[in-house]
């Protein structure tokens, strides 16, 4: 998918993040610093030289063992706070939601639900789009991915610590105080729970890299008995451990217009697709929602030309 896309997406988070404005509380503007093993390469274009205050770290300025490294200031979205900001910005539009389990296509098409036939339908289904009847999508498969959530609004710093051989290590704060810790990316793995040994392997990694999660005054007593800190150190700011299964998809996004012909008496019914975003659903939010808003243009005005 083109970076265009993230960097779309990243203008509209940008403006709403922006001080004064009504939205400036759904978010919080960070420094990120990212670092990489000895088989990054620091030579070439950096995915994320186009991001506000994008530099590369000196030597003087890396961890042990890390030889590459890059800053850049970007946004963190408190994202419960969000959600609700864009289910009640939909209402107040005038949109409605229906709340059900769908099996099949055709359900919205006859009339299953109690609304009138749609002139187009738009397929959100994430992971669902590999089991949904009338799409199933054999290209799809779930990235699972688990975090921790944690109380330290101390933390303003995002880190990121992404060897190629080992899990990505990150430590994203929120402007609520919360810090998820990560991460995971367990292909195939539809294991639905959060598994506690893997919430425990989350703690070794972020706070080895990270000792300052702790509190000021906690980590001032550790140091002076001269002992390292351990994961129960960290234990009383555990909020929740958490998991989802990203929609990983073959291919990358499914962002086009097509045609289901479902039969019976459902016909046929214009679709647009867009799905398949695996950990990037944020990321290319804004972005990847343009491409599908003027495919449903292109697709309305083919049904009533003028």
């Amino acid at each position: 998918m083109s970076p265009d896309i993230d960097r779309e997406t990243f203008n509209v988070f940008w403006d709403m993040s922006a001080e004064g404005t009504a939205t400036e509380g759904l978010f919080l503007r960070i420094v990120n610093k990212e670092y990489y093993d000895e088989e990054q390469k620091s030579e070439g274009p950096h995915p994320y030289e186009w991001m506000p205050g994008f530099r590369r770290l000196e030597k003087g300025e890396l961890p042990d063992g890390i030889v590459t490294g890059v800053e850049f200031e970007t946004v963190t979205i408190d994202v419960p706070a969000y959600l609700l900001y864009l289910y009640t910005t939909f209402l107040g539009k005038g949109g409605k939601v229906h709340r059900a389990s769908l099996q099949h296509i055709s359900q919205i098409v006859t009339g299953g639900f109690g609304t009138s036939k749609p002139d187009l339908i738009v397929i959100c289904a994430g992971i669902g789009a590999r089991s949904l009847g009338g799409v199933e999508d054999t290209d799809m498969f779930p990235v699972r991915g688990q975090t921790v959530l944690i109380r330290a609004p101390w933390i303003k710093v995002g880190v990121g610590y992404a060897p190629k051989k080992r899990d990505w290590t990150y430590i994203i704060p929120r402007r609520s105080g919360d810090v998820i810790l990560g991460g995971t990316r367990g292909i195939d793995d539809w294991h639905p729970h959060p598994r506690p040994t893997t919430t425990s392997e989350i703690l070794t990694r972020t706070l080895s890299v990270h000792p300052s999660l702790l509190p000021p005054s906690t980590l001032a007593s550790i140091k002076s008995s001269g002992r390292a800190p351990s994961i129960q150190d960290l234990e009383p700011q555990i909020i929740e451990s958490g998991c989802g299964l990203r929609p990983g998809r073959k291919g990358g996004i499914r962002l086009e217009k097509g045609e289901l012909e479902l039969g019976l008496d459902g016909g046929k019914v214009k679709v647009v697709y867009n799905y398949g975003h695996e950990g990037a659903g944020y990321q290319t939010s804004w972005g990847t929602a343009g491409i599908a808003a003027k495919l449903v243009k292109e697709v309305l005005t083919e049904l009533s030309p003028a």
